[in-house]
Parts: structure tokens; C-alpha cells; sequence
């Protein structure tokens, strides 16, 4: 939620945060920044937005249980 407040924000732009990533090679975070910044959406407006997108998808059985 974090970075995709800083890039609706326009605090930071995605390509720079990828370019940071690549400086960082050995840092033990590396593969879940890369992971965030793939799923980052500049757009999301709000951080209920953001958890929405990103939720797994819910199946309805229509049995009401």
C-alpha cells in the first residue's frame, strides 16, 4: 500500500524504484521489493483500493452458507 501511495503521489516514479532496486543486488529484501514493484499500480487511489486489488478472489456457492 505503501508504494503505491508514493506513486499515486507522484512522491516517486516507478522506474526509479526499479532503478534503485538494481543498485541493491545483495540486499536480503531484493526479491520482495521486486515483488511490490510489480505489483505497484500508480493509480490506486486509496489503500482500500490497493487491499482490494490485490485480495484473492472470493467464489459465491449461492447455498448461503
Amino acid at each position: 500500500m505503501a508504494v503505491d501511495a508514493l506513486l499515486h503521489r507522484r512522491v516517486v516514479k516507478l522506474p526509479a524504484l526499479s532503478a534503485y532496486a538494481d543498485t541493491r543486488r545483495r540486499w536480503p529484501g531484493l526479491p520482495l521489493l521486486r515483488e511490490v514493484l510489480a505489483l505497484a499500480e500508480p493509480l490506486s487511489e486509496s489503500p482500500m483500493e490497493t487491499r482490494l486489488r490485490l485480495s484473492p478472489p472470493t467464489t459465491c456457492s449461492g447455498t448461503g452458507t
